[in-house]
């Protein structure tokens, strides 16, 4: 194919008339600074092979799926908020517990147990 090659003893830089946009590329990797601007990658599929690191929200306007990998761990720091139904095919490892409050949802247990049509009391 037909291709324009530029290339510099460091790098290149394709910037606007007055420099508040940027890209550059150089042995390092590409940096590109938007000055506050937004950048579009438009129609297919993205890529990445290495990691990636997100240093403000993420927000998946057509819903959020992870899948694929060797099934490792999900670490989450912080709060969880759900809105809708929640669904677990896993189960709760030996050495972690699902809480409601303080109540173990795996591991509690109930006073005022008597046998026949009774409700137990709440758990404790």
């Amino acid at each position: 194919g037909r291709y324009l090659f530029m290339y510099g003893p460091d790098g290149v830089e394709l910037t606007t008339s007055n420099q508040d946009c940027y890209l550059q590329l150089n042995h390092t990797g590409i940096h590109i600074n938007l000055n506050g601007g937004n950048l579009y990658i438009e129609n297919g599929n993205n890529t990445m092979t290495g990691n990636l690191l997100v240093e403000g929200s993420i927000t998946g306007l057509g819903g959020f799926h992870i899948s694929g990998g060797t099934g490792g761990t999900m670490q989450i720091t912080g709060d969880i908020i759900q809105t809708g139904s929640f669904s677990n095919t896993g189960g709760v490892t030996s050495n972690s517990d699902i809480k409601a409050g303080t109540i173990s949802l795996e591991h509690h247990v109930h006073s005022g147990v008597q046998t026949g049509g009774g409700n137990t009391g709440q758990p404790i």
